[in-house]
């Protein structure tokens, strides 16, 4: 019954079904795929007006990945947001690594190798 409620929620209201819940939304796509694969591959044995069945699980498959578009930079950032504080002292461990890594490394000899290799790079492909 609970697939049902959120099948429900997201014909009402799609934009705040795909905001509030991500990963049901991602599913429900994924699982609509599958559904019109498997009607197309068996469609030949089935009457007449089953033969738009797997067109139209595809077409609100496309339409939950164009609300999923539609949201991708609130999503993006909601993402971002859960995988950074998802454990502070790790993230913050590795991103102390990483500018350590940084600050040893001698910058001024990587940046005159990197001019160097540009140039090399962009004045072979004038030739």
């Amino acid at each position: 019954m609970q697939i049902f409620n959120d099948i429900r929620a997201f014909i009402k209201t799609p934009d705040d079904f795909i905001k509030t819940t991500p990963e049901k939304a991602l599913k429900f796509s994924i699982a609509l795929k599958i559904i019109a694969t498997v009607f197309h591959i068996f469609k030949s044995s089935y009457p007449l007006y089953f033969i738009c069945n797997p067109y139209l699980f595809f077409f609100a498959s496309l339409y939950m990945d164009y609300k999923f578009y539609k949201n991708a930079t609130y999503l993006f950032f909601m993402f971002l947001e859960k995988a950074i504080n998802s454990n502070e002292y790790e993230s913050g461990y590795l991103t102390g690594r990483i500018a350590a890594i940084i600050t040893k490394s001698d910058l001024p000899p990587r940046m005159r190798g990197f001019q160097e290799g540009f140039k090399d790079e962009w004045n072979r492909g004038k030739k």
